[in-house]
């Protein structure tokens, strides 16, 4: 379904969205009569993308992009026609998804936020968002870089969509949940923590739920721990879910039994959630039960733990990946073969090297690897300092630029950083990637994970004594935290 309208939706796209504004559109308001409002809102009418003939659907393209030229370039009049249009049709009880998806967008350029709570309520009614997601996605990071309280509604609203996807052609790659409430969510920056963090406790629907804790999650919301240890125990299963994933980003020492209990559980759904967790939450302890795991015949939940094995570096599940690969099921072996081969290159060594390699020499080749993790983030003696004048300066550099890369602060990395910043930081961060998170490119997304893993770091920093991959995750004071 999200697929249907792909051609027509890129054409148009070009010509709405990039393009929006023709010699038409210049025309005073004074210039548009009812009439061609009408004319303009039946054009938007009925669009049955399927139904129109490959011949003529440049035609049709461009008589949608003359008709959302008029009502923008009518002003509130076009809203008006549009509004009036929308009531007909609830009254009615008729229903046109391609017209409702098309008028939030034409509304969003008429007025902007003035609009935001019709568009919410389009966005948040009966319709299919991924009719034509494009119209969805690209109206609400707009209305998300405006950084306008008044636009929350509109951003709200999306939280109960899981299926709309985006296709980035230019790129190779498919956004697609929750990666699109990411970008969206990112791009309103650090103000948008404490409204989602409400809807924990206010939102009914199980989708919305599970959206807002997926975003928690990602922005180290310690706020919101108990609401989110609350879903994971006695939630819906969609909230009961990302808040898994969720406990897991967020790391706290209280969390990991809730954890490695879910990988014992019977629901395949929440083995998966809770494997994933658990390579996210770093604690060693957890390599026995995932190893146990291997054995299953689901390549999806087998590729997670062989990943998870490799991330939470120990001998035994560095063993269990070498069994995998050898006698796993026939669809996971090739998958262990190559977490496994992967493995082995961290450790910087080989299958037969390590066949012939005491118990002690393994147990050194893997903490090997995780000290070299924590130096990496670590300001050696001869490092250069970054001072809080020269963060502040970077960090208005990379929003200015949109971009991590390069310019007078080129030379800062991730030690250099976390070496400057405290948790209090994170809302510099979370703001910094609003900048970031509307290049929707292979390197900006790129770096926005960079950010989303410094802010990692820094939020688990309030509560354990190692925030990366450790033996046992304990508190600051040791484990009897």
């Amino acid at each position: 379904m999200a697929r249907r309208t792909l051609n027509l939706g890129i054409a148009l796209l070009s010509l709405l969205l990039l393009l929006p504004w023709t010699a038409e559109a210049s025309k005073t308001t004074a210039e548009r009569l009812p009439d061609e409002l009408a004319a303009a809102v039946r054009t938007m009418r009925r669009v049955d993308v399927e139904a129109i003939p490959a011949e003529q659907k440049q035609a049709k393209a461009e008589a949608l992009s003359d008709a959302w030229d008029r009502l923008v370039a009518a002003g509130p009049a076009g809203a008006d026609a549009l509004s009036a249009e929308l009531k007909r049709i609830e009254a009615a009880r008729e229903r046109d998804d391609y017209f409702k998806l098309g008028a939030a967008v034409v509304l969003w350029q008429i007025g902007q936020a003035r609009y935001a709570d019709d568009i919410a309520a389009l966005w948040g009614g009966d319709v299919d968002l991924t009719l034509n997601y494009r119209y969805v996605f690209h109206t609400a990071l707009g209305a998300a870089r405006t950084h306008d309280p008044k636009v929350l509604p509109m951003l709200i609203a999306l939280l109960r969509d899981r299926k709309g996807q985006l296709d980035l052609p230019e790129h190779a790659r498919t956004l697609r949940w929750p990666e699109t409430h990411a970008i969206i969510w990112g791009a309103f920056g650090a103000q948008g923590v404490a409204p989602l963090r409400g809807l924990l406790s206010s939102a009914k629907d199980a989708e919305t739920l599970a959206s807002a804790t997926e975003l928690l999650g990602a922005a180290q919301d310690e706020a919101a721990l108990p609401s989110m240890r609350k879903l994971a125990i006695e939630g819906p299963p969609a909230a009961r879910l990302s808040a898994l994933r969720a406990l897991g980003l967020l790391g706290h020492p209280a969390d990991f039994d809730l954890l490695a209990a879910g990988v014992k559980g019977r629901d395949p759904e929440v083995v998966f959630a809770s494997a994933y967790a658990l390579f996210e939450y770093g604690d060693l302890r957890a390599v026995p039960a995932l190893a146990t795991l291997l054995d299953t015949p689901d390549k999806a939940l087998g590729g997670e733990v062989a990943a998870a094995l490799e991330h939470l570096l120990t001998p035994r599940g560095v063993d269990a990946l070498r069994g995998c690969a050898r006698k796993g099921a026939r669809d996971l072996r090739p998958v262990c073969q190559e977490t496994a081969a992967a493995a082995f290159r961290l450790l910087g060594t080989t299958d037969e090297a390590w066949r012939d390699t005491g118990a002690a020499g393994r147990l050194e080749l893997t903490a090997r690897v995780r000290r070299g993790e924590r130096e990496r983030l670590r300001l050696g003696p001869d490092d250069r300092k970054l001072s809080r004048a020269e963060l502040e300066a970077a960090v208005t550099e990379w929003t200015v630029k949109r971009s991590l890369m390069g310019g007078a602060y080129g030379w800062v990395e991730d030690r250099h950083l976390l070496a400057a910043t405290t948790a209090a930081d994170i809302p510099l961060f979370l703001d910094l990637e609003a900048a970031l998170a509307s290049r929707l490119s292979d390197e900006g997304l790129d770096e926005v994970r960079r950010l989303q893993r410094l802010v990692q770091h820094l939020g688990r920093l309030r509560y354990r004594k190692e925030p990366g991959v450790c033996e046992w995750v304990e508190g600051p004071g040791g484990r009897a935290r």
